[in-house]
C-alpha cells in the first residue's frame, strides 16, 4: 500500500489528537527518565550511546504531532 505525504500527516494528527496521547506522552516521557537513570548502570560507552539514541526516538515520537504540525505550516508557507 503506498500512501501520500497528505495522508500521514492527517492519520499521525488523527491518532495524536485525543486526550489518551497525552497519557501515552507521560508514559514515553517516564520511559524516557528511566532511560536516562539506567545510564550509570551501563557497562560501557556503546550501551550508553544506544541508551542516547533510544531517549532521543522517544522524544521525537513524543514530539510527533507538533513536528507535523510545524512541517505543514511551513510547506503552506513555502507555497
Amino acid at each position: 500500500m503506498s500512501i501520500t505525504q497528505d495522508q500521514f500527516d492527517a492519520a499521525i494528527l488523527e491518532v495524536t489528537g485525543g486526550p489518551n496521547w497525552d497519557i501515552v506522552k507521560e508514559g514515553l516521557r517516564a520511559e524516557i527518565y528511566q532511560t536516562q537513570a539506567n545510564v550509570f548502570t551501563k557497562n560501557d560507552w556503546g550501551e550508553v550511546q544506544r541508551s542516547r539514541g533510544f531517549a532521543e526516538g522517544i522524544a521525537y515520537c513524543m514530539n510527533l504531532r507538533e513536528l507535523t504540525i510545524q512541517a505543514r505550516a511551513q510547506s503552506d508557507a513555502d507555497v
